[in-house]
C-alpha cells in the first residue's frame, strides 16, 4: 500500500482519485459489478503531513559554500554554477525558479531579485509516443504569490557577481557554457557532488530552500515575512510546513 511505503497524503490522494475515476467508468460500462474505491478510506491528512524537514547546520552551510565555490589551481571554478547553488541557499529559490532567472530580474543597486518565471524539463509530447526526449519549457510561477521580490544579503549578492563573470553575456543567470538555459538536473548533480566532497550526508537540493527558512526562523524573522519571501499563497502554508 502507498501508505505503508511512506508516500505523502498528496500522492495517495491523487492515486485514489485516478483509480476511483477508472473504476466508476468500468462500472458504467458494466465491466465491474461495483466500485471497490467506495469502501476505501484515505489516511487522515494531518497524520500524513507530519514529516521531518532536512536542513543544513551552520557548520554544514559553511562547508557546503566552501566546496561549492572551490577553484582549481588556475583559478577556474570546480563547479561552473557552484555560486548558483550558494544563491539558492541564501534566497530560498525553488529549482525551477532559479533555472528561469534572467539578468533583467536582478537589480544590483537595490540589491533585489525578482521571481517571475520558471523553467522546467517536461516530456516532449510532440514526438513519437515511445520517445524519452524531454524539452525545456518556460512557465509562470507556481502561483501569483510566487511572483515576488527577494532582498539579497552580501553572500547572495557576491554569488550573483561571480555568476555574472561567467554568464553576464547570456540572458539566463543559470546558463550553460553555450549560453543556453541550464538543465535543472545538472544542478542536482553538482549539488550531490558538493555534498559528497564536503562529507555531508545526502539531502535533496530542495533542502537548500528549507535551510534558508531555518536560518530566518533562527534570526527571529516574522513568519508573515518568511511566507512572502518563499512565495507561499498564504501564511498558513508556511505554518503547516515548518511549524
Amino acid at each position: 500500500a502507498l501508505d505503508d511505503k511512506g508516500c505523502s497524503y498528496s500522492i495517495i490522494r491523487k492515486a485514489y482519485l485516478a483509480l476511483n475515476a477508472c473504476c466508476k467508468f468500468a462500472v458504467a460500462r458494466h465491466e465491474l459489478p461495483q466500485n471497490p474505491c467506495q469502501m476505501t478510506k484515505l489516511p487522515k491528512k494531518a497524520e500524513k503531513n507530519i514529516k521531518s524537514i532536512q536542513v543544513l547546520t551552520k557548520e554544514q552551510i559553511k562547508l557546503y559554500c566552501e566546496h561549492a565555490t572551490e577553484r582549481y589551481g588556475n583559478g577556474k571554478c570546480v563547479y561552473r554554477l557552484g555560486y548558483g547553488l550558494v544563491l539558492i541557499l541564501f534566497t530560498g529559490l525553488r529549482l525551477g525558479e532559479a533555472a528561469g532567472l534572467m539578468w533583467d530580474d536582478i537589480d544590483f543597486q537595490k540589491r533585489t531579485l525578482k521571481v517571475q518565471r520558471t523553467l522546467e524539463y517536461v516530456k516532449n509530447r510532440d514526438g513519437d509516443e515511445n520517445s524519452n526526449h524531454y524539452t525545456l519549457v518556460e512557465g509562470t510561477t507556481k502561483s501569483k504569490s510566487s511572483e515576488r521580490t527577494i532582498p539579497l544579503n552580501q553572500t547572495a549578492l557576491n554569488a550573483l557577481l561571480e555568476l555574472k563573470k561567467a554568464n553576464g553575456g547570456f540572458a539566463y543567470v543559470f546558463s550553460n557554457a553555450k549560453g543556453k538555459p541550464i538543465n535543472p538536473r545538472n544542478l542536482n548533480r553538482a549539488h550531490d557532488c558538493i555534498l559528497e566532497r564536503a562529507g555531508i550526508p545526502h539531502i535533496g537540493i530542495h533542502a537548500l530552500r528549507h535551510t534558508f527558512v531555518s536560518q530566518l526562523f533562527a534570526n527571529k524573522v516574522d513568519i508573515k515575512v518568511i511566507s512572502k519571501l518563499l512565495g507561499h499563497s498564504d501564511v498558513s502554508v508556511t505554518y503547516n510546513i515548518y511549524i
